[in-house]
């Protein structure tokens, strides 16, 4: 972890309640990165929970995908795009794989298969458009 990261964890714990009342990790002031993030020798963006072997939390697997819980109760997923993530963005592009696809596997065990199933055939019909 950053040196940062690592005075934000002191300052406010390992987790915060955000204004939607859910739990998240904890944010570097001024910089909106997580405590928790450390950068390999390339510049991109690791956690330093999964490093450490343990279970990140479900809204940092799917990230860069926020969950908003909207007023009627429904869900919202929106792609949170952000300069920390370039690199990543980078390699989807050369490698011509869509955020929700690298996310598969987050999706599928957060929302199931037939959500996973009826997101890929609705992007699939809106990028022939």
């Amino acid at each position: 972890m950053t040196p940062q990261g690592r005075a934000t964890v002191q300052e406010k714990g390992f987790f915060e309640i955000d204004r939607d009342g859910d739990i998240v990790t904890p944010l570097v002031p001024k910089s909106c990165e997580c405590a928790f993030c450390h950068f390999g020798a390339d510049g991109g963006c690791l956690c330093a929970i999964e490093t450490a072997g343990r279970t990140k939390p479900v809204s940092c697997s799917l990230y860069p995908i926020r969950v908003t819980r909207l007023t009627g109760g429904g869900l919202a997923l929106n792609y949170h795009r952000w300069e920390i993530c370039k690199p990543a963005r980078e390699r989807g592009t050369r490698e011509g794989i869509r955020v929700y696809q690298f996310l598969k596997n987050s999706l599928t065990n957060a929302f199931g298969e037939d959500f996973y199933e009826a997101l890929s055939a609705a992007a699939t019909h809106l990028l022939r458009g």
